[in-house]
């Protein structure tokens, strides 16, 4: 097309022609449309940027709990952003390290492997946050203790 070389993305520059030939054919009605010296722009190909083990392993020393957890999942399970926030404990299956993720791209189901260094993830990352001396006296919805601010009267 006629467009400043690298000025107009491809997608822009592909759209615009599909406009002229929309034009063309379906509302002036005419079909000798001459498209042969026309070329259609091409998306440039980018190689993606991979990490290699040790740079994941620095990356990761630098990562705490749930920001840690979350990383883990994106890049082991290779979950999208939005499917790892909407996690539930209950999609998670220990006993077959499967993650089944809901409503996904295209609001389509699908399982994926938990990743074998998230396995055990269940028993630390999910326990209540209550201390273990706590929570052998605790009892759903009973209060067991009650500590008063100490300028009370």
């Amino acid at each position: 097309m006629a467009a400043p070389k690298g000025k107009i993305a491809a997608s822009t520059q592909n759209q615009a022609l599909n406009a002229l030939v929309f034009l063309y054919k379906q509302v002036l009605g005419r079909e000798e449309l001459a498209l042969e010296n026309i070329a259609r722009a091409k998306r440039p190909e980018h190689l993606p940027t991979v990490f290699d083990r040790s740079e994941i392993k620095r990356l990761f020393m630098h990562l705490e709990d749930t920001s840690k957890l979350v990383a883990a999942l994106l890049y082991g399970a290779g979950l999208r952003l939005l499917e790892c926030l909407r996690l539930r404990i209950q999609d998670i299956e220990f006993e077959r390290s499967q993650i089944v993720v809901h409503n996904g791209k295209g609001a389509k189901d699908r399982v994926t492997l938990l990743p074998p260094d998230l396995d055990g993830v269940g028993n630390t990352c999910f326990s209540p946050k209550i201390p273990p001396s706590t929570r052998a006296r605790a009892r759903p919805g009973v209060i067991t203790s009650v500590s008063r601010p100490s300028n009370a009267l």
